[in-house]
């Protein structure tokens, strides 16, 4: 474990902070730790647009095939979105 020391100015008291870490910046991550956080990622941004249209229709007592409708609404609009940032138009979008 490397270990390095910060000063830290806090309200004008200077603080000694111990910083530690793990791996540095140029270590390569471990490629199943890097899969598992990356499935645990992507579970909870897909189960945000199917839950949240599902939780409202059930509550609002609409059938099957409007349900079904909200989600690919719900999914549709996040891809576009995503799409939308992932490339560069006009102000929005990546920088790059």
């Amino acid at each position: 474990m490397k270990c390095r020391q910060r000063i830290v100015e806090l309200n004008d008291i200077l603080v000694e902070v111990e910083v530690t870490s793990k791996a540095e910046r140029d270590d390569r991550f471990p490629a199943a730790r890097a899969a598992g956080l990356g499935a645990q990622l992507a579970v909870l941004i897909v189960a945000i647009p199917i839950l949240l249209p599902t939780v409202v229709m059930r509550a609002a007592g609409t059938t099957d095939a409007y349900l079904s409708w909200a989600v690919f609404a719900s999914v549709s609009v996040c891809g576009a979105t995503t799409a939308l940032q992932a490339v560069r138009y006009g102000r929005i979008g990546r920088k790059g």
